[in-house]
């Protein structure tokens, strides 16, 4: 994932609790760089969101919902956007 090219098209990654706190900072800061070069439509769709302040911390990015139970924490999940995606 530390490879892989966000290019310039719209973006969906859905991620079951993929990696650990440091690679998750560094994919999430790649994906911040991608979408302030090439503004555009992306979700990150993210279950069991240990490391969500990673995301919460992203500039380029804005929470559009969570779900789940607390008690079953491995149905949770939380959704987010770019910052040019509006909210319909």
């Amino acid at each position: 994932m530390l490879d892989y090219d966000h290019e310039g098209g719209p973006l969906v990654l859905f991620l079951f609790d993929p990696f650990g706190r440091e690679i998750f900072k560094e994919v999430v800061a790649s994906l911040d760089a991608s979408l302030r070069a090439t503004p555009r439509e992306a979700y990150v769709v993210y279950v069991y969101p240990q490391y969500e302040d990673l995301l919460q911390n992203s500039p380029a990015l804005r929470k559009m919902r969570e779900g789940g139970t607390r008690w079953r924490p491995w149905s949770r999940y939380v959704v987010y956007a770019s910052a040019d995606v509006q909210v319909a």
